[in-house]
Protein backbone atom coordinates (compact mmCIF):
# COMPACT_ATOMS: atom_id res chain seq x y z
CA UNK A 1 0.00 0.00 0.00
CA UNK A 2 1.26 3.49 -0.83
CA UNK A 3 -0.08 6.97 -0.26
CA UNK A 4 0.02 9.70 -2.87
CA UNK A 5 -0.90 13.37 -2.55
CA UNK A 6 -1.42 15.80 -5.41
CA UNK A 7 -3.39 18.99 -5.12
CA UNK A 8 -6.60 18.35 -3.23
CA UNK A 9 -6.36 14.57 -3.69
CA UNK A 10 -4.98 12.40 -0.91
CA UNK A 11 -4.89 9.02 -2.58
CA UNK A 12 -4.16 5.50 -1.40
CA UNK A 13 -3.08 2.74 -3.81
CA UNK A 14 -3.53 -0.82 -2.63
CA UNK A 15 -4.81 -4.28 -3.48
CA UNK A 16 -8.59 -4.28 -3.82
CA UNK A 17 -10.92 -5.68 -1.17
CA UNK A 18 -14.32 -7.21 -1.73
CA UNK A 19 -15.80 -4.02 -0.30
CA UNK A 20 -14.26 -2.13 -3.27
CA UNK A 21 -16.03 -4.27 -5.86
CA UNK A 22 -19.05 -2.01 -6.30
CA UNK A 23 -16.77 0.94 -7.10
CA UNK A 24 -14.63 -1.14 -9.48
CA UNK A 25 -17.62 -2.36 -11.48
CA UNK A 26 -18.95 1.19 -11.60
CA UNK A 27 -15.72 2.27 -13.29
CA UNK A 28 -15.76 -0.67 -15.71
CA UNK A 29 -19.25 0.32 -16.88
CA UNK A 30 -18.59 4.07 -17.03
CA UNK A 31 -16.57 3.74 -20.22
CA UNK A 32 -17.35 4.15 -23.93
CA UNK A 33 -16.52 0.50 -24.60
CA UNK A 34 -17.31 -1.00 -21.20
CA UNK A 35 -20.89 0.23 -21.22
CA UNK A 36 -21.80 -2.37 -23.86
CA UNK A 37 -20.12 -5.32 -22.16
CA UNK A 38 -20.42 -4.70 -18.42
CA UNK A 39 -23.38 -4.45 -16.05
CA UNK A 40 -23.67 -2.26 -12.96
CA UNK A 41 -26.55 -2.71 -10.57
CA UNK A 42 -27.16 -3.13 -6.85
CA UNK A 43 -26.66 -5.79 -5.67
CA UNK A 44 -23.60 -6.44 -7.83
CA UNK A 45 -24.18 -9.37 -10.24
CA UNK A 46 -22.88 -12.64 -8.82
CA UNK A 47 -20.60 -13.10 -11.85
CA UNK A 48 -18.39 -10.22 -10.63
CA UNK A 49 -18.32 -11.55 -7.08
CA UNK A 50 -17.30 -15.01 -8.29
CA UNK A 51 -14.62 -13.55 -10.56
CA UNK A 52 -13.21 -11.41 -7.75
CA UNK A 53 -13.07 -14.45 -5.47
CA UNK A 54 -11.20 -16.43 -8.15
CA UNK A 55 -8.70 -13.58 -8.61
CA UNK A 56 -8.05 -13.41 -4.85
CA UNK A 57 -7.36 -17.15 -4.73
CA UNK A 58 -4.93 -17.15 -7.65
CA UNK A 59 -1.30 -16.45 -6.78
CA UNK A 60 0.09 -13.53 -8.76
CA UNK A 61 -3.29 -12.10 -9.76
CA UNK A 62 -4.77 -8.97 -8.19
CA UNK A 63 -6.88 -5.89 -8.73
CA UNK A 64 -5.11 -2.66 -7.78
CA UNK A 65 -7.24 0.31 -6.80
CA UNK A 66 -6.72 4.01 -6.20
CA UNK A 67 -8.81 5.29 -3.30
CA UNK A 68 -9.70 8.90 -2.48
CA UNK A 69 -11.84 9.51 0.61
CA UNK A 70 -13.01 5.86 0.61
CA UNK A 71 -14.07 6.11 -3.07
CA UNK A 72 -12.57 3.94 -5.82
CA UNK A 73 -11.28 6.43 -8.39
CA UNK A 74 -9.04 4.14 -10.43
CA UNK A 75 -8.25 0.49 -10.96
CA UNK A 76 -6.31 -2.03 -13.00
CA UNK A 77 -5.75 -5.76 -12.97
CA UNK A 78 -2.18 -6.99 -12.58
CA UNK A 79 -1.29 -10.60 -13.31
CA UNK A 80 2.12 -12.30 -13.11
CA UNK A 81 2.51 -15.03 -15.73
CA UNK A 82 5.33 -17.60 -15.47
CA UNK A 83 6.58 -18.82 -18.84
CA UNK A 84 9.19 -21.00 -20.51
CA UNK A 85 9.97 -18.58 -23.34
CA UNK A 86 12.81 -16.08 -22.95
CA UNK A 87 14.71 -18.43 -20.66
CA UNK A 88 11.84 -19.01 -18.25
CA UNK A 89 10.94 -15.36 -17.87
CA UNK A 90 7.93 -14.25 -15.82
CA UNK A 91 5.98 -11.41 -17.35
CA UNK A 92 3.31 -9.08 -15.99
CA UNK A 93 0.00 -8.42 -17.71
CA UNK A 94 -1.97 -5.20 -17.13
CA UNK A 95 -5.61 -4.91 -18.14
CA UNK A 96 -8.93 -3.43 -17.08
CA UNK A 97 -7.43 0.06 -16.62
CA UNK A 98 -9.94 2.70 -15.55
CA UNK A 99 -9.82 6.16 -13.96
CA UNK A 100 -12.92 8.00 -12.81
CA UNK A 101 -13.82 10.71 -15.34
CA UNK A 102 -13.85 13.36 -12.60
CA UNK A 103 -10.26 12.53 -11.63
CA UNK A 104 -8.54 12.32 -14.99
CA UNK A 105 -5.43 14.36 -15.83
CA UNK A 106 -4.50 14.45 -12.15
CA UNK A 107 -1.79 11.78 -12.22
CA UNK A 108 -4.04 8.95 -11.00
CA UNK A 109 -3.40 6.64 -13.95
CA UNK A 110 0.33 7.23 -13.84
CA UNK A 111 0.43 6.52 -10.09
CA UNK A 112 -1.43 3.24 -10.64
CA UNK A 113 1.01 2.24 -13.36
CA UNK A 114 4.06 3.18 -11.30
CA UNK A 115 2.73 0.97 -8.52
CA UNK A 116 2.13 -1.89 -10.98
CA UNK A 117 5.60 -1.49 -12.52
CA UNK A 118 7.27 -1.48 -9.09
CA UNK A 119 5.26 -4.58 -8.08
CA UNK A 120 6.30 -6.38 -11.27
CA UNK A 121 9.96 -5.57 -10.66
CA UNK A 122 9.72 -6.77 -7.07
CA UNK A 123 8.15 -10.03 -8.26
CA UNK A 124 11.03 -10.58 -10.69
CA UNK A 125 9.18 -10.00 -13.96
CA UNK A 126 11.24 -9.38 -17.07
CA UNK A 127 8.65 -7.31 -18.92
CA UNK A 128 5.15 -5.88 -18.69
CA UNK A 129 2.64 -6.32 -21.48
CA UNK A 130 -0.82 -4.97 -22.15
CA UNK A 131 -3.36 -4.75 -24.91
CA UNK A 132 -5.35 -1.63 -25.70
CA UNK A 133 -8.31 -1.19 -28.00
CA UNK A 134 -7.37 0.50 -31.28
CA UNK A 135 -10.08 3.11 -30.65
CA UNK A 136 -8.36 4.41 -27.51
CA UNK A 137 -5.98 6.95 -29.06
CA UNK A 138 -5.53 8.92 -25.85
CA UNK A 139 -4.68 5.75 -23.94
CA UNK A 140 -2.06 4.85 -26.57
CA UNK A 141 -0.31 8.17 -26.01
CA UNK A 142 -0.45 7.66 -22.25
CA UNK A 143 1.17 4.22 -22.45
CA UNK A 144 3.87 5.45 -24.82
CA UNK A 145 4.69 8.29 -22.43
CA UNK A 146 5.27 5.68 -19.72
CA UNK A 147 7.72 3.84 -21.97
CA UNK A 148 5.51 1.15 -23.51
CA UNK A 149 6.30 0.31 -27.13
CA UNK A 150 3.84 -0.90 -29.76
CA UNK A 151 6.05 -3.86 -30.72
CA UNK A 152 3.43 -6.53 -31.46
CA UNK A 153 0.10 -6.84 -33.24
CA UNK A 154 -2.47 -8.17 -30.76
CA UNK A 155 -5.25 -10.56 -31.76
CA UNK A 156 -8.28 -11.92 -29.90
CA UNK A 157 -10.83 -14.65 -30.46
CA UNK A 158 -14.25 -14.19 -28.85
CA UNK A 159 -15.49 -17.45 -27.35
CA UNK A 160 -19.14 -16.38 -27.33
CA UNK A 161 -20.40 -19.89 -26.68
CA UNK A 162 -18.58 -19.84 -23.34
CA UNK A 163 -19.73 -16.37 -22.31
CA UNK A 164 -20.79 -16.30 -18.68
CA UNK A 165 -24.55 -16.28 -18.30
CA UNK A 166 -26.47 -13.31 -16.99
CA UNK A 167 -29.51 -13.24 -14.75
CA UNK A 168 -32.75 -11.27 -14.92
CA UNK A 169 -35.94 -11.22 -12.94
CA UNK A 170 -38.84 -12.90 -14.73
CA UNK A 171 -41.43 -12.35 -12.03
CA UNK A 172 -44.85 -11.65 -13.54
CA UNK A 173 -43.71 -12.30 -17.11
CA UNK A 174 -43.87 -16.10 -17.35
CA UNK A 175 -46.54 -16.22 -20.07
CA UNK A 176 -46.37 -12.92 -21.90
CA UNK A 177 -44.72 -14.38 -24.99
CA UNK A 178 -42.70 -11.23 -25.66
CA UNK A 179 -39.14 -9.88 -25.47
CA UNK A 180 -38.06 -7.94 -22.40
CA UNK A 181 -35.04 -5.69 -22.11
CA UNK A 182 -32.72 -7.18 -19.46
CA UNK A 183 -29.40 -5.36 -19.83
CA UNK A 184 -27.50 -3.49 -22.57
CA UNK A 185 -27.55 -5.64 -25.73
CA UNK A 186 -29.19 -8.56 -23.82
CA UNK A 187 -32.74 -9.81 -23.89
CA UNK A 188 -35.04 -12.61 -22.83
CA UNK A 189 -37.65 -14.27 -25.01
CA UNK A 190 -40.59 -15.81 -23.16
CA UNK A 191 -42.99 -18.10 -25.02
CA UNK A 192 -45.54 -19.71 -22.76
CA UNK A 193 -43.43 -21.36 -20.06
CA UNK A 194 -40.31 -21.62 -22.21
CA UNK A 195 -37.67 -19.04 -21.31
CA UNK A 196 -34.72 -18.36 -23.63
CA UNK A 197 -31.92 -15.98 -22.73
CA UNK A 198 -29.79 -14.28 -25.35
CA UNK A 199 -26.81 -11.97 -25.47
CA UNK A 200 -26.00 -9.83 -28.46
CA UNK A 201 -22.42 -9.04 -29.50
CA UNK A 202 -22.67 -6.04 -31.86
CA UNK A 203 -18.94 -6.00 -32.56
CA UNK A 204 -19.10 -9.49 -34.07
CA UNK A 205 -22.66 -9.38 -35.39
CA UNK A 206 -23.54 -12.40 -33.24
CA UNK A 207 -26.59 -13.20 -31.13
CA UNK A 208 -26.19 -16.33 -29.06
CA UNK A 209 -28.44 -18.20 -26.70
CA UNK A 210 -27.14 -18.48 -23.14
CA UNK A 211 -27.72 -21.88 -21.61
CA UNK A 212 -27.22 -22.19 -17.86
Amino acid sequence: MISFAKGAISMEIRTALLSDLEGIVRLLVDDELGISRERFEIPIPQAYIDAFSAIEKQIGNSIIVAIDNKKVIGCLQLTFIPGLARFGMTRAQIEGVRVDKLYRRKGIGEALFRHAIDSAKAYGCGLIQLTTDKKRDEAHRFYERLGFVSSHEGMKLALTGLEQSFFVSLAGHESRGACMEAAPFSFVKVTGRIVQKFREYPTYGVICEVRE
